[in-house]
């Protein structure tokens, strides 16, 4: 076969200085060079070594008996993972060169980073440097030192941070609006790290985050950072205003539920879907009691489950029951098996007593302690498998659409989740407000980063399959290698092919 016959895929790889041969239907690259032949007095081909055999998927390399010198020729870095990120968020990178000109680029690698290794920023430069980003953006620089100027400069620019998620935000249908997460931060030099109270019960110096979430699209849309020591709905308000979001639901968790906090959402105006405890005295189980469900309003089937229903109004307070029986029948069986275990561990314990009566008293005794007893689980079996939310509504919604909504509050978890445990950012070194504002922003491009992968397994129905972090793992390992100045694609493990070809989204280079 003449070279001229050779597949354009097999041409791709000719360069100055390669030689491409042809053996038993395979095709490979070899690295030449030229000598002067005193005796025949002539330029003579001599062939240095072999590069590797050229497949479709690229340049499969060789493992060639190659001297220092020429290895010194080929460099390999990481492009698969990083390029598949860009190509998915080419908006923000454009909203960030639109509203930061200068440290646009840097923001969206920082960000990039973040995501994929959790990289604190001494580590930046070493990613970007063993990154095909690299070469996408030649003139970043992400020494130390300048990004101290960044992370300086970006942070008193709020107004174009606001912008810029804007900008990243377009339109959504809906938007729900969900109470703070904190962040552990020990700087002596910031005045928003104050004192407060959080779930974990931490009273360390602590930064607030708020987040705006779309319900539909499953993603975070814009954030704001509050005092630490800020737990009012006033904060909720002020997000709203600044995001420009004229309308939004408040759904928060049973801690947030409080007679202050439902006042105060009223006076602001504000929308909201908040959950009750079942020993609320909003809450109405005589439905369940009855074991009649011609006392219920209706049903709707969720998750494969049948949800029914019951609105009803009590102290001025719309508010609605949800049965879930599936979950009922798992919640009566866990805390029957715990007071069995109990007993079992009990009658362990005291094995060597030899009145029945005292074995009997003391095992009581200790389920008392524990918490667990039968007699108390006559008293709660009425409300277990049960939801009570209490809501406040402008826009009419039907029972089923509010319990959709509440729902919502899943995906919020995990955005808190992710950006605690993904990207690493519950706890922050940062020693300036600037900083501070800065390092959250690149966090929260990160967050927006994760949670489109997330969407695109979600709706290729890979997620019992695969995370996020699968994906990011698997593409990281697809390498591009530069010889004799040219890139060439590396070959690709058959796992990365296998993500690359369920996602349909990975857009290849031709070399």
């Amino acid at each position: 076969m003449k070279i001229k016959d050779y597949p354009g895929w097999v041409l791709a790889h000719k360069v100055k200085g390669t030689e491409i041969r042809h053996f038993n239907g395979r095709y490979y690259l070899y690295k030449i060079s030229s000598f002067w032949d005193k005796e025949k007095k002539k330029s003579r081909k001599k062939t240095d070594c072999l590069l590797g055999r050229i497949t479709e998927e690229g340049l499969k390399a060789s493992k060639p008996r190659i001297s220092e010198e020429k290895v010194s020729k080929i460099s390999v870095v990481e492009s698969g993972m990083s390029e598949y990120v860009h190509s998915q968020n080419e908006d923000i990178l454009e909203a960030l060169t639109t509203r930061f000109p200068k440290e646009g680029q840097s923001l969206f690698l920082l960000a990039l980073f973040r995501l994929a290794y959790q990289s604190p920023l001494k580590n930046m430069s070493f990613y970007y440097d063993n990154s095909f980003m690299s070469q996408v953006f030649p003139k970043v620089n992400l020494g130390k030192n300048n990004l101290t100027e960044l992370l300086k400069e970006v942070g008193t620019q709020r107004s174009s941070i606001s912008e810029c998620m804007k900008d990243i935000m377009g339109d959504h249908p809906s938007y729900v609006l969900i109470d703070q997460t904190h962040i552990i931060s020990l700087s002596e030099q910031m005045t928003c790290n104050r004192l407060g109270y959080n779930s974990q019960r931490s009273f360390e110096p602590q930064v607030n985050l708020l987040f705006i979430f779309s319900p539909e699209y499953k993603v975070p849309l814009y954030y704001r950072m509050v005092a630490g020591d800020v737990r009012e709905t006033k904060a909720l308000k002020l997000t709203l205003e600044e995001s420009g979001i004229r309308e939004a639901i408040v759904i928060g968790d049973k801690g947030f539920y409080s007679k202050e906090n439902i006042e105060n959402l009223s006076k602001e105006g504000l929308d909201y879907i908040l959950p009750i405890r079942r020993s609320h005295s909003l809450c109405e189980y005589e439905p369940v009691k009855k074991g009649n469900k011609e006392l219920f309003d209706s049903f709707f089937a969720f998750d494969e489950r049948i949800i029914w229903y019951k609105k009803y109004k009590k102290n001025g307070h719309d508010v609605i029951l949800f049965l879930d029986n599936k979950l009922k029948e798992q919640e009566e069986k866990d805390y029957l098996l715990r007071i069995k275990k109990e007993e079992e561990e009990v009658i362990i314990d005291t094995s060597t007593t030899s009145s029945a009566t005292n074995l009997t008293t003391q095992t009581k005794e200790c389920q008392k302690q524990k918490g667990n007893t039968l007699e108390k689980f006559y008293e709660k079996q009425h409300s277990m498998g049960t939801i009570t939310l209490n809501y406040s509504l402008k826009n009419e919604k039907s029972p089923e659409q509010i319990f959709m909504c509440f729902k919502t509050r899943n995906e919020v978890e995990n955005t808190y989740d992710a950006y605690k445990n993904i990207v690493e950012a519950d706890t922050s070194y940062m020693q300036g407000q600037a900083q501070m504002e800065t390092w959250s922003f690149i966090n929260f491009l990160a967050l927006i980063m994760y949670f489109r992968i997330y969407k695109q397994l979600l709706e290729k129905q890979m997620l019992k399959k695969y995370a996020p972090k699968d994906v990011l793992l698997f593409l990281e390992h697809i390498k591009k290698m530069k010889i004799n100045d040219k890139w060439l694609q590396a070959e690709i493990t058959k796992k990365s092919q296998t993500i690359i070809d369920m996602l349909r989204t990975y857009q290849e280079v031709t070399v």
